[in-house]
């Protein structure tokens, strides 16, 4: 017990000091490019093909899967951009 929360200390202590900055990228390709391309995509193939779509979703979303896409990157956009307005560093 005395060894792990020694390690929960240590680690949490080095993550904090660690560059993250490969993170930034992959968030930020992910909430703008990936997740965007799933609505886009995805959705109006599994209709194409005359499949059931996932989670119990409508039939009728599939006509709103681009607009849902297209909503869902711009406020992926505004909140990435209102992060790295307000990020101030640590310092080190």
């Amino acid at each position: 017990a005395q060894s792990l929360r020694c390690a929960g200390q240590l680690g949490g202590s080095s993550a904090a000091i660690a560059d993250n900055t490969w993170n930034l990228r992959l968030l930020y390709d992910f909430f703008i490019f990936v997740i965007p391309l799933a609505f886009g995509s995805f959705v109006p193939a599994c209709y194409l093909l005359g499949k059931h779509l996932p989670f119990g979703l409508p039939g009728e979303i599939v006509f709103a899967a681009p607009l849902l896409a297209l909503a869902f990157a711009m406020v992926s956009r505004v909140t990435w951009q209102f992060g790295v307005r307000h990020y101030q560093s640590t310092g080190s």
